[in-house]
């Protein structure tokens, strides 16, 4: 979350002439063990870089993330999941 944080930052300096609006994130999680705290604590981080994001209430499926990016006209977004891996993982 930090090195996307930063880079994030330097490209919105890169292409707003100096981050004229603030970068913005979608994180969605699934609904494995953790991965509601596991969004949240990536969410703090991009917070502390004055990233504004929108963070899931809910599980979500990652179209719906895909979707809201779009939306939202966000910059990004995370999706925290384990994807294919059984849900141990």
């Amino acid at each position: 979350s930090q090195a996307i944080a930063l880079e994030l930052r330097e490209l919105m300096q890169q292409t707003d002439g100096g981050a004229t609006r603030p970068a913005s994130l979608v994180i969605g999680y699934d609904t494995r063990f953790g991965s509601g705290r596991f969004a949240a604590a990536t969410a703090e981080v991009f917070v502390a870089h004055d990233i504004h994001v929108y963070l899931c209430r809910t599980p979500t499926p990652s179209q719906v993330v895909s979707h809201a990016i779009v939306e939202l006209e966000a910059d990004g977004g995370i999706v925290v999941t384990a994807s294919h891996n059984p849900a141990q993982f």
